[in-house]
């Protein structure tokens, strides 16, 4: 399986983070590949060789980062 989805708060800066556009990024970009893994685990067990891949984005990735923009994003992401 290969799952490549997220959300991301257009326009979004640093010092203008909504609780609401954080906690949904969370929701989405961490909490559902977690949850989605973990409802097809019983499904993929059966297999010979099971494999799920995550794509993510180098927005996620914190040694890669040069400035902060779309913070709830890369937060999620990392």
């Amino acid at each position: 399986m290969i799952a490549n989805a997220g959300m991301l708060v257009r326009g979004e800066r640093f010092g203008e983070i909504s609780e609401a556009d954080l906690k949904q990024s969370f929701r989405v970009n961490a909490l559902g590949p977690v949850l989605l893994t973990q409802a097809l685990t019983p499904l993929l067990a059966r297999g010979k060789r099971p494999r799920i891949v995550y794509l993510s984005s180098v927005l996620g990735s914190i040694a890669s980062r040069d400035s902060f923009y779309v913070p709830s994003y890369c937060i999620s992401k990392a």
